[in-house]
């Protein structure tokens, strides 16, 4: 018995110690049926092909992602989540769109051929044929639209 708990000890702490290092995607690329997207290894640009489209969309970064910055690809979308931006784009889009984030921790919901988040009191959506984010906020039901790249 003695044994059994060394061993699980053993085996649990090297994984949490793991889960705390960041988690680069820096010079990879992720896939989806209609869509592929790269971070350059030095993280200064984004990168995405189409197979709905058969074009590449790139972006040079202002500034380097962040180590935590995460790529997500699911359907028609592709996002890079940082704590304070999303760059998404879709299957069908010309360019890459910035979200920036008022609230941090919000998070960007991939479904399908859009994505969702919900900053706080206001929901934002875009499309795989959309060229801008659109929101609304919840509590007045005014459109919001966050300002351009």
């Amino acid at each position: 018995m003695r044994y059994a708990f060394v061993l699980l000890v053993c085996l649990i702490t090297p994984l949490t110690q793991a889960e705390d290092e960041p988690k680069t995607h820096f010079g990879l690329w992720i896939a989806s049926d209609a869509l592929n997207v790269a971070i350059a290894k030095d993280g200064r640009s984004i990168h995405a092909f189409s197979a709905r489209t058969g074009r590449w969309t790139h972006r040079v970064l202002q500034a380097k992602l962040p180590d935590d910055a995460v790529p997500m690809v699911g359907g028609e979308m592709a996002v890079i989540q940082t704590k304070e931006t999303i760059y998404a784009i879709g299957s069908r889009m010309k360019d890459w769109t910035t979200l920036k984030l008022k609230t941090p921790g919000a998070n960007a919901v991939l479904s399908g051929s859009s994505v969702r988040v919900e900053d706080g009191r206001e929901l934002f959506l875009i499309g795989a044929d959309s060229d801008h984010w659109e929101g609304i906020d919840l509590d007045t039901g005014n459109v919001l639209l966050p300002p351009r790249d």
